[in-house]
């Protein structure tokens, strides 16, 4: 399985010769006294930076999920203590990598950089009023303070460094997705938009008129399309205005149609005058939509070449948009990571290798919901991404995805079929910022499944049972 991480960068030869300075400038015993302080203090320390941290808006955004917050007070206290605990060129060498993995987490969660300023300000002070409290001279203290400010200017410098690094990346990467999604299969996108929004007109008139349940009456924001709309269309048609129109007759028809049909005193002329309205508006969408698909329909396609599924190099763009489109709207989504169990062995040559991979493919796609991102993960893995689900939902398209596998005749050459299984491993957004543990969690899921022998499901989260 490929590794989630980038693999760290040597640090840079001036770095360590700036801390050399640091460390030789600074006498053995006053750094022995700031290890220990800081030791001693590393608790209050993090208590105190998360408590100063949740009065800053922006700030708690990041920090009032209790998961998150857990793991970053205990990270925090480590942190300060390995920090000052550095007396050698080795430790610091793992010291520096650490300082840069922190920073692409931060590049990662889109963290406000004056947000790293202000808790490095914060930090340097907390320290400053423990070693007030030490016993030192003045002289000592005034050099304590200097090695405390120039030890934590180091460590930002090497996380910001890594943090515009990443930042840039990240922004190549979201670029390079919005290119490929340019070049989307449009004419499937074109049907599946089509039918589900065909298929809510159909739904939205056998209430009206035949059942009369129209208190049951589902928005379009919620249906197959609008959910299609939300997580495929504003990414294919990204920064095109009609976008916007689109969403603004979708909002018209949810919040003024819909709610007129519900009321008991409708005569069948009423009624009339309001579906001629909606069918209006949608064909209205629809005109729009034609438009947009058409603005795409000469690009070429530009994914996976066996597959025809995004690759492995976008989904972290399109976790980071998913993930912010989630908490926005208080929806939660799952990731289903599928690995099929010895292919090796089922497969022994390329061609039939390739075959297999795209009916399995075709197969996740079928499966997959009109708003779901599906991707070719590894060489023998797909991850799909359930949009809008809650931990059973994401649980019950695992279990479908894996039944289905089981039950199909998968056809190598000369047709001789085979059957194939799948060890499945899935996570769920639990609000987290950082969208890496979401695939860890799926990826050490996926994993237990493999060992314990693959055809089943493993979940990233704790159950009661």
């Amino acid at each position: 399985m490929p590794p989630t991480e980038p693999a760290t960068k040597p640090i840079e030869n001036y770095t360590l010769q700036a801390w050399e300075e640091i460390y030789s400038d600074t006498p053995p015993p006053v750094r022995d006294k700031v290890a220990k302080v800081v030791k001693a203090a590393a608790a209050v320390i993090a208590d105190d930076f998360y408590q100063a941290l949740f009065l800053d808006d922006t700030a708690r955004t990041y920090l009032e999920h209790d998961k998150v917050n857990e793991r970053l007070h205990s990270s925090m206290q480590h942190w300060l203590e390995q920090l000052f605990a550095v007396n050698c060129k080795d430790s610091f060498l793992a010291m520096s990598a650490r300082q840069i993995q922190v920073g692409a987490v931060h590049a990662r969660i889109k963290l406000p950089p004056y947000l790293m300023g202000v808790g490095v300000r914060f930090i340097r002070s907390s320290i400053r009023k423990h070693l007030q409290e030490a016993s030192l001279t003045a002289e000592d203290f005034l050099i304590a303070q200097l090695y405390v400010s120039e030890l934590l200017n180091l460590s930002d410098g090497l996380m910001m460094a890594a943090y515009v690094r990443d930042v840039q990346n990240n922004a190549r990467s979201d670029e390079a997705y919005r290119s490929v999604a340019m070049r989307h299969d449009v004419s499937l996108e074109r049907e599946r938009s089509r039918a589900s929004l065909s298929e809510w007109m159909t739904n939205f008139l056998f209430r009206t008129r035949l059942s009369g349940d129209t208190f049951k009456l589902d928005k379009l924001a919620d249906s197959e399309f609008g959910i299609w709309f939300k997580h495929k269309a504003m990414v294919l048609f990204e920064d095109i205005y009609d976008t916007k129109i689109i969403m603004e007759v979708i909002e018209q028809i949810d919040d003024v149609l819909v709610p007129q049909f519900k009321a008991e005193s409708l005569d069948p002329a009423e009624i009339n005058l309001l579906l001629e309205e909606l069918k209006s508006k949608l064909d209205f969408i629809s005109y729009l939509l034609s438009d947009l698909f058409e603005r795409l329909s000469s690009l070429n396609q530009g994914r996976d070449a066996i597959t025809g599924l995004y690759s492995r190099q976008h989904l972290g763009a399109v976790l980071a948009r998913e993930q912010q489109q989630h908490i926005n709207s208080g929806h939660s989504f799952g990731v289903i990571l599928v690995k099929i169990d010895n292919f090796e062995f089922a497969a022994t040559d390329e061609e039939s290798r390739s075959s297999l991979i795209r009916q399995l493919s075709t197969l996740i796609v079928e499966v997959a919901r009109v708003g779901d991102h599906v991707f070719r993960y590894g060489n023998t893995e797909f991850l799909l991404l359930a949009v809008e689900t809650h931990k059973k939902s994401t649980e019950e398209i695992a279990s479908t995805l894996r039944v289905r596998i089981l039950a199909q005749p998968f056809l190598l050459r000369a047709n001789t079929p085979i059957q194939l299984t799948a060890s499945i491993g899935i996570s769920q957004f639990d609000g987290h910022p950082d969208y890496m543990t979401l695939l860890r969690g799926a990826e050490n899921a996926v994993v237990k499944s493999a060992v314990a022998g693959g055809n089943q499901i493993t979940r990233a989260w704790k159950t009661n049972s």
